[in-house]
């Protein structure tokens, strides 16, 4: 079973787990449409395809154009996914060279010196550094009209389904050999890699482009890259990422839906499960056929407080278990040796007060705060109650073993079949 799910139903029981499951397939599935309708906007705008005639009515930035694009893209990501897990690897293996590659020579364009006024570059230079240090925040028309009055917040919600992808690697951790061990090397690894990437590319372009183009042109590191060389290799590094990240989101996400089929006692859902070692084949239509639909809303602005929400509610629900068990059980131990009361409710406080920052709308809110209420009720209601007034302390759903805890060993059990001979 995928790795998160597979704790979280160890932790709540399995009907709790796959609701918990479904709120974190949703926000897969609309992760790989976000993806997707960004790589599309990208290429559209590089072309010269965009048009404003042939635009959604329910959502006018976005165009029909745009979800062509976009359709043919997820069409051949779901092909890949098709082929197998061993496949797939190599693929995105290969594109993760070409996005390094990218990131390595625009950094290395950026620094270079041009007398181009275009740009805005200016290699690098203190007193360009020094101009773009403190903040000076600023909604455009466009993001006021569609609600956003902060920037800052929409910054949030547009950058942080990047760091997200860590669970979409979890998903995959039923075709490792050691999963324990590959999937916290694996994720500590890509944490700190993301990091370190993010942290150079906004300290570079801090330091060589000009406040006012990084403002105005959403472009500009691929705008200098393609001056400098004549070649568009910011449009070829967004696309790899865009696709590569769409590709790992659709790889995982069946796989986290049969697992909740699995556990479901819908018969319909069932159906969606598959052989033990065959591709779950159809969890991947169902999969690729939602996220058709959900691409359907036009364009990036629009997905990204939706994935960023049910990313963070889905956080927030794995502090909270955390934390519910490491109060309610003596022996809950995790590996990783950390505070884990207090790691795990500063995390679920942080997520929630995200997650309120990103969906600003009373709506949103309300919705998601009566998700987590009524999770929380039906999961342990009456016995959280208990633990908090009397100190008694809540079974976590948990099935108990089997066999006896204590080992027994083969001469007792000899003896015991002598003695009923």
């Amino acid at each position: 079973d995928p790795g998160v799910y597979h704790a979280l139903r160890q932790s709540v029981g399995p009907r709790l787990g796959a609701a918990l499951g479904a709120a974190f397939y949703l926000a897969f599935v609309v992760d790989v449409c976000f993806y997707v309708t960004g790589f599309c906007e990208t290429l559209v705008t590089s072309a010269g395809l965009a048009s404003m005639e042939q635009v959604f009515t329910w959502n006018p930035p976005g165009t029909w154009v745009s979800m062509s694009i976009g359709s043919a893209a997820l069409a051949a990501l779901a092909a890949i996914c098709a082929r197998g897990v061993h496949f797939s690897a190599k693929v995105s293996l290969c594109v993760l060279i070409v996005i390094v590659s990218c990131i390595g020579t625009s950094l290395v364009c950026l620094m270079l010196p041009t007398d181009d006024d275009e740009t805005g570059e200016t290699a690098i230079s203190a007193q360009t550094f020094r101009s773009n240090t403190m903040p000076e925040l600023k909604s455009n028309d466009l993001e006021k009209k569609q609600g956003w009055h902060d920037s800052l917040t929409l910054m949030f919600v547009l950058v942080f389904p990047g760091f997200t992808g860590v669970l979409a690697g979890s998903n995959l951790c039923g075709e490792l050999r050691t999963p324990a061990t590959s999937i916290a090397r694996g994720t500590l690894s890509s944490l700190v890699f993301v990091l370190v990437t993010y942290v150079t590319i906004c300290l570079t372009l801090a330091a060589t482009v000009q406040r006012e183009v990084l403002r105005t042109n959403l472009l500009a590191m691929q705008t200098v890259v393609l001056h400098a060389l004549g070649l568009p290799i910011g449009q070829i590094g967004v696309a790899c990422t865009t696709l590569s990240s769409a590709l790992s989101y659709l790889l995982g996400a069946p796989r986290l839906l049969q697992a909740v089929a699995r556990d479901s006692e819908w018969a319909p859902l069932r159906l969606l499960v598959t052989c033990d070692g065959q591709q779950p084949l159809r969890a991947l239509f169902v999969t690729w056929l939602i996220a058709q639909l959900i691409m359907l809303t036009g364009t990036v602005n629009l997905l990204a407080p939706f994935v960023s929400g049910l990313f963070l509610l889905a956080f927030a629900l794995i502090n909270l278990v955390c934390f519910v068990a490491s109060v309610s059980r003596s022996h809950f131990a995790p590996r990783l040796r950390v505070p884990t009361k207090l790691v795990s409710l500063t995390g679920f406080t942080l997520s929630f007060v995200a997650m309120s920052s990103a969906l600003s709308a009373t709506m949103y809110m309300s919705i998601s705060s009566a998700v987590l209420f009524v999770l929380l009720v039906v999961w342990q209601g009456k016995a959280l109650l208990n633990l908090f007034m009397h100190g008694e302390r809540p079974s976590l759903g948990v099935q108990p073993p089997l066999l006896p805890s204590a080992d027994l060993s083969t001469d007792a059990v000899s003896e015991a079949n002598f003695e009923r001979a």
